[in-house]
């Protein structure tokens, strides 16, 4: 990283202030003047601008969602550093979840299947087998009488 003039930087302080003291105007100067960074490097990491759009939204609405615990006088830069690479690993934590949830269910409706499958394969032998028992003279005797008693 660069480092940062005396007037951006207490530009910057200036703007963090302003932002702890909920001006969202500063809120919004912030993100003009990182968004295009970030979203260069999101975009690196994440190679959709669908994805970068909203880790971007998240990113900022966190920054005003925290913005009461962010310390001026500390880097912001730093902060955003933090910030992003959190958000990075959360997503592809939450992009590994969904891919072992949808796994999950397929493995549940394949099981569901081939139970529905057995029995289907069960009834329709079971079908072909009858006429076969019953035709056969003392089978078909034992065959009746055991499924009158069913």
């Amino acid at each position: 990283m660069y480092a940062q003039s005396p007037e951006a930087l207490y530009a910057e302080k200036e703007l963090l202030v302003l932002l702890k003291q909920d001006k969202a105007k500063a809120c919004a100067l912030l993100y003009n003047k990182y968004k295009p960074r970030l979203a260069s490097n999101l975009m690196a990491l994440l190679k959709s601008d669908q994805l970068v759009k909203e880790v971007l939204e998240q990113f900022f609405f966190g920054i005003w969602d925290n913005r009461k615990h962010i310390d001026p006088e500390k880097s912001f830069r730093m902060y955003l550093s933090v910030v992003s690479r959190n958000l990075i690993q959360d997503y592809y934590g939450k992009a590994v979840a969904d891919e072992q949830f949808k796994a999950q269910l397929i493995r549940a409706g394949l099981e569901k299947y081939n139970r529905i499958e057995e029995r289907a394969f069960l009834k329709t032998r079971s079908q072909n087998l009858y006429p076969e028992l019953v035709s056969a003279p003392v089978m078909g005797v034992l065959v009746n009488s055991m499924l009158k008693g069913l």
